[in-house]
């Protein structure tokens, strides 16, 4: 069993042996999403760049729209806020009590979070985002550059990319999902962080990576 250090193990794998193989992709959240773009993209007749992906609450292949309806479901706020500070879309994030809502589970401690959200960008770009907005990525392909090896990873109380939303994605891969109790979007940075990268070193056991 390999260690993985608290706040990092999204990343974990750059540093573990792969036995000559392909790495594994970890993406969470849009970031799961550029993986699934790029994947979708890997030319045709191409060797696969990776051994496998796992995405972590990531946005769905088809699209990022019922993401953003569900956060504004859970902040009715949410289009005010944007536009109440001159369109800055760290508005619906402008206090940790708004980050605790809609990244983070339950179980969050107050001065992680406090941590959390004074290292949190002052700016960031909202292009990369919309270009997400609908279905972006085709499933076959990007399965079959991921070696066939596709798994998703849910956070239980992740209130934008609930596991109901995780469970459809992972559906249209034919690719199992993993649930974390207790679990926030930000499931690498949660109080159940450890649960998380537990879920992760299990399927890359189930995979024999």
């Amino acid at each position: 069993m390999v260690a993985i250090p608290r706040k990092s193990w999204s990343y974990c794998l750059l540093a573990l042996p792969h036995r000559a193989s392909p790495p594994v992709l970890v993406g969470h959240s849009s970031g799961g999403g550029v993986s699934q773009c790029f994947l979708s993209n890997v030319p045709t007749g191409a060797e696969p760049p990776v051994s496998g992906v796992v995405l972590v609450d990531a946005i769905p292949p088809t699209g990022s729209t019922g993401v953003y309806m569900n956060w504004v479901r859970a902040d009715p706020l949410f289009g005010f806020r944007v536009i109440g500070q001159g369109g800055d879309p760290k508005g619906p994030l402008s206090s940790p009590a708004l980050v605790q809502r809609i990244f983070f589970g339950s179980k969050m401690r107050k001065e992680e979070l406090e941590e959390f959200f004074s290292g949190m960008n002052t700016e960031e770009s909202v292009a990369w985002p919309q270009s997400m907005m609908s279905t972006f990525v085709d499933i076959p392909k990007a399965k079959k550059s991921a070696n066939g090896r596709v798994a998703w990873i849910s956070g239980e109380e992740d209130v934008i990319m609930p596991p109901a939303l995780m469970k459809k994605a992972a559906a249209l891969y034919d690719a199992p999902l993993t649930v974390v109790p207790y679990g926030g979007h930000h499931l690498m940075r949660d109080e159940v962080w450890k649960e998380g990268a537990d879920a992760l070193l299990a399927q890359l056991d189930s995979w024999s990576l």
